[in-house]
């Protein structure tokens, strides 16, 4: 019993360590799935990374999602998000979204 308890209080502060998901990087999600409602996509909210926190406390977050993947017009983008982190009653929250768009076949 003991061993178990010792081994809880040791592995609890590393279960934020790498391998998990960035807790912000799914306000990010979310907002992506509302953006692209009803579109056919895949997203894969592992490969979401985060920057280093900006000045102002806000993280930009990159990633990656296929457009109607499997099928002749599939495109590939990359977005950015930058959420701001909670502050006093304020819940944690998007304020930005971009998506970056590759391979639209538009011919410069």
């Amino acid at each position: 019993m003991r061993g178990r308890l010792a081994l809880m209080i040791v592995m609890l502060p590393l279960s934020g360590c790498g391998g998990g998901e960035v807790p912000l990087s799914g306000l990010c999600v979310a907002e992506a799935e509302r953006r692209l409602e009803g579109q056919v996509y895949r997203l894969d909210e592992k490969k979401i990374v985060a920057g280093k926190p900006e000045s102002n406390g806000n993280v930009i977050f990159s990633g990656s999602l296929t457009l109607k993947p499997g099928t002749s017009a599939e495109v590939q983008q990359t977005f950015d998000c930058t959420v701001a982190p909670a502050a006093g009653d304020a819940p944690a929250r998007v304020i930005a979204i971009r998506f970056n768009i590759s391979g639209s076949g538009l011919a410069e």
